[in-house]
């Protein structure tokens, strides 16, 4: 790529972009090509760029661009890929070691359950859970009042932007990434404050209408996605919610379960997947006596065994999405339907698509 046609600054803002946008989505062949041009761009600010945004590729894009610029003629953008791949492999052993601590709290709450019972368990659990409510909410409600007017600040600096002069598309772009980053940590932290929302003490079950939940829930997954400027209509919803079933119910833990695991599958559907027709179908039924089960499926991509493994584990703030996830959703709808008495379950295979089951049983004292 010459010098003489985009400035520079201009380029490296390109890597930026089109790295943010596989690392969203699954690898467009198209992206990853564009990121190996750069790759061999005249200027060593832009192959430096390159180099900095490594770990956060998939191992589709990461391997050839690594290959691409080890042996690059400049000592700064050799370095900046040398980090990059200590950074890489920093990060996959924080995931082994997370790994490992999901399977060693697993296996000390059997221990528990074994010596002192089920419902011993449960209650130990719910102790648990109740203490990060505490210690957690206070601290979400500053960071968020923190973020509110800094994410103002920057919308009004990108409106000041608006002319183009020379230095102003950079600095424009710049503040375009900063927003983009604030929102995801809006997200992240709306998401966290969800999860820490389940006491159920301040609500009452209601016997509630499973179509107007439902609906309701999808409403909400779609606001939630098209704000992230996400086109839903590409996906063609099904829902099969019969209008006379009743369960009983926390209303609100029913529709935010529920939002999120529509959200998933809708997600996983609009992240640059190339499927013809995109379906996601929502269902009902009943469950025992009183309460009710979903099933959500999607005609995506499916989760691989090892993601899906990790997903089972609940974990929060574990996302198997590299950019926009925030790992909440799956672990609010599992904790929102133990508050029920119920729980979630996957079933997804590569290249099949994924079903998510959400069962709400009518009294916390049922079993799944």
């Amino acid at each position: 790529m010459a010098e003489g046609g985009m400035p520079v600054e201009a380029r490296k803002a390109t890597v930026e972009a089109l790295a943010e946008a596989v690392g969203r989505a699954l690898p467009d062949p198209a992206w990853v090509e564009a990121l190996y041009q750069l790759a061999a761009d005249d200027s060593p600010l832009v192959r430096r760029a390159v180099a900095g945004l490594l770990p956060d590729l998939p191992d589709t894009a990461f391997a050839p661009l690594a290959a691409k610029l080890a042996d690059d003629p400049n000592q700064y953008v050799r370095d900046t890929l040398s980090t990059a791949h200590e950074r890489r492999k920093e990060g996959h052993r924080k995931n082994r070691r997370r790994r490992k601590e999901v399977v060693d709290f697993r296996e000390r709450y059997r221990a528990f359950e074994a010596k002192f019972g089920a419902e011993a368990a449960r209650q130990a659990r719910s102790i648990g859970n109740r203490q990060f409510d505490l210690l957690v909410g206070g601290t979400l409600h500053d960071m968020v009042n923190i973020l509110a007017p800094m994410r103002g600040d920057l919308v009004m600096m990108r409106n000041h932007l608006e002319v183009e002069q020379p230095g102003q598309v950079a600095c424009r772009a710049k503040v375009e990434r900063f927003l983009h980053k604030v929102g995801y940590l809006q997200a992240f932290l709306d998401d966290m404050r969800a999860y820490a929302r389940v006491d159920v003490d301040t609500e009452k079950r209601k016997r509630s209408a499973v179509a107007d939940i439902a609906r309701e829930a999808l409403a909400l997954a779609r606001d939630s996605l098209k704000a992230t400027g996400m086109a839903t209509e590409t996906v063609a919803v099904e829902l099969d919610v019969p209008d006379t079933l009743r369960a009983s119910l926390y209303p609100r833990l029913a529709t935010v379960a529920l939002m999120h695991l529509i959200r998933n599958g809708m997600d996983s559907l609009t992240e640059g997947v190339a499927i013809k027709n995109k379906r996601l179908a929502i269902r009902a039924c009943p469950h025992g006596t009183g309460g009710v089960r979903f099933t959500v499926e999607d005609n995506g991509p499916g989760i691989e065994p090892q993601a899906l493994q990790e997903l089972r584990a609940f974990t929060p703030g574990k996302t198997t999405r590299r950019s926009r996830g925030t790992g909440f959703g799956l672990p609010t709808a599992n904790r929102y339907a133990e508050a029920h008495g119920g729980g979630l379950a996957i079933k997804s295979q590569p290249g099949k698509g994924a079903v998510f089951t959400l069962t709400l049983p009518a009294s916390e004292e049922t079993a799944v």
